[in-house]
């Protein structure tokens, strides 16, 4: 069975729509969009630009001094880079003026960053081991030593010293404060 479409393309490009109008205002000059706080153009889908939404995760975020900030790692939204410290920060400012020929200019603030310890979540992994199981597999029945194996993976997910930093918007940490 065949099914009838009709479509209007654009003059201009060939795409095609199903509603003429879409044809009609496909490749027409369009307004450029712009940042709804400062007014400067911006790409779509955004509708605001970097400098305007970082000054507002600024202005929202609670403020920390960096010799009170406890975390392992720092996020500086200028470079789009994790650091260590305050000193690898200023080191990879220094550095960057360096190959530039310029005077540094440090910062006097970045982001903080959130902890996320290495875990093994032994519900998600005995999941994906019973999808491979008859269909009337049932843990609590099946299995032999579940709870055993729940308080071993408890033990050992606590020994685990791993751990991955990822941005935290909300923290500032003032680096001469």
């Amino acid at each position: 069975m065949s099914i009838k479409i009709d479509a209007y393309t654009c003059e201009k490009c060939g795409k095609a729509w199903l509603l003429k109008e879409k044809a009609d205002d496909c490749c027409k000059e369009k307004e450029p969009r712009k940042c709804r706080v400062c007014g400067k153009k911006i790409e779509p889908p955004y509708l605001i630009c970097c400098a305007c939404k970082t000054k507002e995760r600024y202005e929202k975020a609670k403020k920390i001094k960096y010799s009170e900030y406890k975390i392992g790692c720092l996020w500086d939204e200028h470079m789009e880079q994790y650091f260590y410290d305050k000193e690898e920060l200023m080191e990879a400012y220094r550095d960057q003026a360096l190959e530039k020929g310029e005077q540094p200019i440090y910062p006097e603030w970045c982001f903080g960053c959130v902890e996320k310890h290495f875990k093994i979540n032994i519900d998600a992994a005995l999941e994906f081991a019973e999808e491979d199981m008859y269909d009337e597999f049932d843990r609590n029945q099946d299995l032999v030593d579940l709870k055993e194996l729940y308080d071993f993976i408890e033990q050992w997910n606590k020994r685990q010293s791993a751990k991955a930093y990822y941005m935290d918007y909300t923290t500032v940490v003032l680096l001469n404060a």
